[in-house]
């Protein structure tokens, strides 16, 4: 008889054994998934500050393209005026040459 409470309690032993080998398999699951959980919410609270980043930069991105137009279309107009200096100067001294011409016939007359 005392043989088989023996045999029982190695039994138990060997079952309590297994059950506290699965209980901490179970822990160390639990343990890796709350660290999981962690990393997941690092991972997503950088990906929203990367998709605020993204927004940001996209906005810049559209004023800057705002800008640029109006750089190029001022530098056309500079062109443009440039242009018109340079006539209006071409014809100024075309002027001055004619009115020139005309006071020394005034003058011979």
């Amino acid at each position: 008889q005392q043989a088989d409470e023996l045999d029982v309690a190695r039994d138990k032993a060997s079952k309590l054994s297994k059950a506290e080998q699965t209980l901490e398999k179970y822990q160390r699951r639990l343990e890796e998934m709350g660290d999981l959980k962690k990393l997941n919410k690092e991972l997503s609270e950088k990906l929203d500050e990367a998709q605020d980043q993204l927004q940001e930069l996209e906005s810049a991105n559209r004023s800057l393209q705002g800008v640029q137009r109006l750089v190029e279309q001022y530098r056309n107009k500079a062109v443009q005026l440039e242009r018109e200096k340079i006539e209006l100067l071409s014809a100024t001294q075309a002027k001055e040459a004619q009115l020139g011409g005309l006071q020394a016939e005034l003058e011979a007359a």
